[in-house]
């Protein structure tokens, strides 16, 4: 520090008026000097404080993440006293490809308002830390994380904090480096009752083939929605009963919506179609492996029903065709 010329370097300290002189004052003024110079910017060292204190002096100071008190760049903390520790982020989905063409349930579909998270070190149970997000941000994140295997619980919850899964949702991740978790939290592990909305179309024999367009054309449709051998006893909003009962007309694939059926329990479930030609008989006939979501945010699914015809030049849904008469070739 350069000083004005002819100015005096000693740091004037003041008698107390009255009094024995305290040993320590002239000690504490000084440092008191130092502290407004530092503050100042003039210096950057002062006594137990005042300014920034080094990186590496092991106390983890203003503007520092951690501060090991060493100069290895390898470790948990670097030499700018930045954590070199692992970050978790935790994702989760809902109902994650439940079924063919079906992507996952939403938030607001099934009613969670935010998810908590619980993250427990698995050797050392001190180490643990919680969170709580919007369910719609879909993950939280921990940062500087001690290495090692966590147990990470996962509870969606309603806006009134109550549980929506039949127990917390719980799995072992380890964090050696940074990690991303993610949690698909399936159809039976929810505990209330949803009804959801089927939207779907079907295709007669390959994809895009209409009703007229089929051959032979279809005329009528036959459906029958069913989860564990029982059938859903009510009918699309098109008229056509969902139990298999009696068939319904034919939808085009040109009608602005698809056809659609509300109000479903939701779950997984089989659809199984027939397309009636103008006889009343089964030309095409196939089993789908679907999935209704809660709400009405679903879908629309794509069906292509497969003929029943074998010489129609598309899938056969029939028995199987006759074995090839021996060709001579050895025996399968």
């Amino acid at each position: 520090m350069r000083r004005p010329a002819g100015s005096d370097s000693r740091i004037p300290v003041a008698a107390p008026a009255g009094g024995p002189r305290d040993p320590l004052g002239p000690v504490l003024a000084w440092c008191a000097a130092l502290s407004a110079l530092a503050t100042a910017g003039v210096v950057a060292l002062a006594c137990g404080g005042g300014g920034d204190s080094p990186c590496g002096n092991g106390v983890v100071d203003p503007g520092e993440q951690c501060d090991d008190g060493n100069t290895d760049p390898n470790d948990d903390c670097d030499n700018n006293c930045l954590s070199n520790l692992p970050t978790l982020r935790v994702r989760w989905v809902f109902n994650r490809d439940a079924a063919d063409q079906f992507d996952q349930d939403g938030c607001l579909d099934l009613g969670v308002s935010r998810v908590e998270v619980d993250i427990v070190h698995a050797t050392d149970p001190t180490v643990a830390e919680s969170a709580s997000e919007t369910c719609s941000l879909r993950q939280v994140t921990f940062l500087a994380l001690p290495r090692g295997d966590y147990v990470v619980t996962l509870r969606p919850v309603d806006s009134d904090g109550a549980l929506l899964t039949r127990a917390p949702i719980e799995n072992l991740v380890t964090v050696r480096e940074d990690v991303e978790a993610e949690f698909n939290i399936p159809y039976d592990q929810w505990a209330r009752d949803y009804t959801g909305t089927l939207y779907f179309r079907l295709h007669w024999g390959q994809a895009d083939v209409d009703c007229a367009a089929a051959v032979p054309p279809v005329v009528q449709q036959r459906l029958t929605l069913e989860r564990d051998g029982t059938a859903v006893a009510q009918s699309t909003e098109q008229g056509t009963p969902l139990d298999g009962s009696a068939p319904g007309p034919c939808q085009s694939l040109a009608e602005p919506f698809p056809q659609s059926a509300l109000s479903v329990p939701w779950g997984p479930y089989t659809l199984h179609v027939e397309g009636l030609d103008g006889a009343g008989d089964a030309q095409f006939a196939g089993d789908f492996d679907t999935f209704v979501g809660a709400g009405v945010s679903n879908p629309e699914m794509q069906f292509v029903v497969p003929s029943l015809a074998p010489d129609a030049g598309v899938p056969d849904a029939g028995p199987a065709d006759a074995p090839v008469a021996d060709a001579g070739g050895p025996d399968a």
